[in-house]
């Protein structure tokens, strides 16, 4: 899907099959993500891919909310919000797949961080520098 629709796209694929379930989810895009390079495309789907996932499977939310949008000043910012049960952090050592999303992001140099709390939902944000900003 990623190579064939590219980043916006493939990851709007995601959130519309999320959405025919019992979740609304939707998908705010802002910019041109063309010029991201092949790893970098691939860690942003993957991340997004695994917080919808996560929203899907452990959440129990009723809407999830994804984002993502070219900002100049710090390149490329996905988020996935939800607002389902969030997690306490010594909960996410326990498969929910955190570990994994922290290596890809290191891999292309960006920053992820998650915020949840029990009862607050969670906020997934997956920050991808730009060329210039490396």
């Amino acid at each position: 899907a990623l190579d064939d629709l590219g980043l916006a796209a493939a990851i709007g694929g995601q959130v519309e099959q999320l959405g025919r379930g019992e979740i609304a989810a939707r998908l705010k895009v802002e910019g041109d993500f063309s010029d991201l390079g092949d790893d970098q495309q691939l860690v942003v789907y993957r991340v997004a891919q695994e917080a919808l996932n996560n929203a899907a499977r452990h959440s129990e939310a009723s809407r999830v909310d994804v984002s993502l949008r070219r900002a100049e000043d710090v390149g490329v910012i996905l988020e996935v919000g939800d607002d389902g049960r969030g997690f306490a952090f010594d909960e996410s050592q326990r498969g929910l797949g955190i570990g994994g999303m922290r290596e890809r992001a290191l891999l292309v140099g960006a920053e992820l961080t998650i915020e949840s709390r029990p009862g607050a939902g969670t906020t997934v944000r997956l920050t991808v520098p730009g060329e210039s900003d490396r």
